[in-house]
């Protein structure tokens, strides 16, 4: 009974804790908007004393606050961390609390790039999770990799797509796709995209075998599956329309009298674009139901098909 009484009374401490780390969070969120120093100014020390040694359900509490919020932002990407987000915040809590929660990495970077598109900070997380990869897990015991982080490839996947779609920053992309290509279990295909992610071809195979990783773990019906849904649609008409140019450039690069001419004319262009279509069976829309069309003085096919540039191709 006396055993019973003392975890009640533990249960109770620990809940209370919980309700009041959720407050300050709460309390603070106009500060934190407006603070540029707020890093600093969460109590991590204090979260870990008012635990009353049951850290990790604390961080279980937080992680339960934080992953429900799918208010997607319809604003342009940030270009540059805001340490002032309070979802940013407690990711960057949840994992310093817990550092090797992993599901705390990918889950929170696919948060922090499609619903509040702010991408730099779920890059900033992930390479937060590849430094656990390079200084900690060396360290630890072989079963415990291989229970907790299984899929550190996983990780190092995620931060290769961030660095190359979001950031079009194709050598650490490169990298780190190494790096995740020699982790255990990593899937072949990584070491043969890594090779090739500075080509589109290798590019657009990595992003769309990512994207599809990332919607099948996502309920369906829910708005972050919808909103990766539409990150692919995105990514499939510009692997098409890529594909289209590039055929288009090869089809020019074999007729005598484009080859001869300094220049070509408008209605010129417009001619080899019609043969262009008879040729390769090319209709008037693309597969999406966009209208196609050619700026005749750039020679750049394009699409009525909405749809974002995916690392400045098309």
């Amino acid at each position: 009974m006396k055993g019973a009484l003392i975890s009640l009374g533990s249960i109770s401490m620990l809940l209370a804790a919980q309700a009041e780390i959720g407050k300050w969070i709460d309390r603070n969120k106009p500060q934190i908007q407006e603070e540029a120093a707020v890093a600093d100014r969460v109590p991590r020390l204090l979260v870990q004393a008012v635990s009353f040694g049951n850290l990790p359900a604390v961080v279980d509490g937080l992680w339960i606050r934080a992953v429900p919020r799918t208010d997607i932002v319809n604003g342009p990407k940030r270009k540059k961390t805001d340490p002032r987000d309070p979802f940013y915040q407690e990711f960057d809590l949840i994992t310093d609390l817990d550092p090797l929660y992993q599901t705390a990495y990918i889950a929170g970077s696919i948060f922090l790039s499609v619903i509040r598109r702010d991408p730099p900070a779920a890059v900033s997380l992930l390479e937060k999770g590849e430094r656990v990869i390079r200084t900690e897990l060396p360290k630890l015991p072989a079963s415990f990799r291989a229970r907790e982080w299984s899929r550190s490839w996983d990780l190092l996947a995620q931060l290769g797509y961030n660095y190359l779609y979001e950031l079009d920053d194709a050598a650490s992309a490169s990298r780190v796709l190494l790096e995740a290509s020699r982790q255990p279990g990593a899937p072949e295909y990584l070491g043969m995209i890594a090779q090739r992610v500075s080509e589109p071809d290798g590019a657009y195979q990595l992003g769309l075998r990512l994207l599809n990783g990332q919607i099948n773990a996502q309920p369906e019906g829910s708005d972050l599956r919808r909103e990766l849904e539409s990150r692919r649609f995105q990514l499939y008409v510009s692997q098409y329309l890529f594909n289209l140019n590039r055929d288009f450039r090869e089809f020019l690069s074999k007729i005598p009298e484009y080859r001869a001419q300094v220049s070509v004319t408008p209605d010129q262009m417009e001619r080899f674009w019609s043969a262009f279509r008879r040729k390769a069976d090319v209709g008037a829309k693309d597969p999406f139901g966009g209208t196609l069309s050619l700026d005749s003085k750039s020679g750049q096919v394009a699409t009525t098909t909405p749809h974002e540039r995916v690392f400045g191709l098309d």
